[in-house]
């Protein structure tokens, strides 16, 4: 069977940067500095089966002129798609929730709405 590999790069060799809102959009190309491990996942240790052969690695890279702070990419090897989803949620979830909670706080602003979000 054919490995999977996952390879989430949004721009890892170059960064579109944007300019100011009241000028027009201008592109220019930025080295990224060095990635850091956030978290890695390997699928041998977890003792499942299932997840034999499943390894992945999330990656913080942070560039000059991306200002939304680091952007992630995650390097994911795995036999099935079981495997792959399986380890992009391990390796996302914190990430996950947090991109939840920030869109519901902002679309259900209302406190009772908020606490269904913390259970």
């Amino acid at each position: 069977m054919p490995s999977l590999r996952f390879l989430g790069v949004a721009a890892a060799a170059a960064v579109a940067t944007v300019a100011a809102a009241d000028q027009p959009f201008s592109a220019s190309i930025v080295e990224p500095a060095d990635r850091e491990v956030v978290r890695t996942f390997d699928g041998a240790s977890s003792g499942d089966e299932k997840l034999h052969g499943v390894e992945g690695t999330l990656y913080s890279v942070a560039a000059d002129g991306y200002t939304d702070g680091p952007f992630y990419v995650a390097n994911i090897t795995a036999p099935t798609h079981y495997g792959a989803g399986y380890a992009y949620g391990r390796l996302l979830a914190n990430e996950s929730v947090s991109n939840f909670k920030a869109l519901f706080s902002h679309e259900f602003p209302k406190e009772w709405q908020g606490l269904l979000l913390d259970g």
